[in-house]
């Protein structure tokens, strides 16, 4: 069973990002908050609560306000728990996303829930994926921090750093990565 998505603090007039489908290779669907669906397409809003399921041979690029984006890989399912300027929290299901930031402000956060672990960032590049219940995260530059469903840190990550749940990581015996550019799933570093 998946874990609930946590939903952190935030000041209550933070606005919500404006979050837009930039690239669409394949297909996909977005199953909005309020129960509806629809097919994905380049220039989907994405809001709060929706979440999005990309087909099996399909990559989408998310632009997320004016300084992230992120990758979504074949087969991923998405979920936008908060999407705000000082607070965001997406849950992966399924499949796998790669995350691009500028430095957080101070007391910010943004986080990719997936199988009961929590990876926040402080202003990086990375990539979360959730297969078969297995986590995995990986940085490319930047830090990223590893918890558990209750919290606890099980790994902090630098660049070159992975955290695997089948062997999960320690703090500071993460196994690096060979991460010669950045991972973009096949799409030009333009497009971020």
């Amino acid at each position: 069973p998946l874990p609930a998505p946590v939903v952190l603090s935030t000041l209550a007039g933070a606005p919500e990002l404006e979050v837009i489908v930039t690239a669409l290779a394949g297909n996909g669907r977005i199953e909005r908050g309020q129960g509806a669906a629809a097919s994905l397409e380049v220039d989907t809003v994405v809001r709060e609560g929706d979440t999005l399921q990309l087909g099996a041979d399909s990559l989408a690029h998310l632009r997320i306000g004016a300084a992230a984006g992120c990758v979504l890989g074949p087969g991923t399912r998405l979920g936008f728990t908060r999407i705000r300027a000082d607070n965001s929290m997406l849950q992966l299901f399924s499949g796998h996303v790669v995350s691009r930031l500028a430095p957080l402000a101070a007391g910010s956060h943004y986080v990719v829930g997936a199988g009961g672990y929590l990876a926040s960032v402080e202003g990086t590049h990375f990539e979360v994926s959730l297969e078969s219940q297995r986590v995995a995260v990986a940085v490319s530059s930047g830090r990223v921090a590893v918890r558990d469903a209750a919290g606890s840190l099980v790994a902090k990550l630098a660049a070159n750093e992975r955290f695997d749940s089948a062997g999960a990581a320690t703090e500071g015996s993460a196994e690096p990565l060979a991460l010669d550019e950045p991972r973009t799933l096949g799409l030009p570093l333009s497009r971020w």
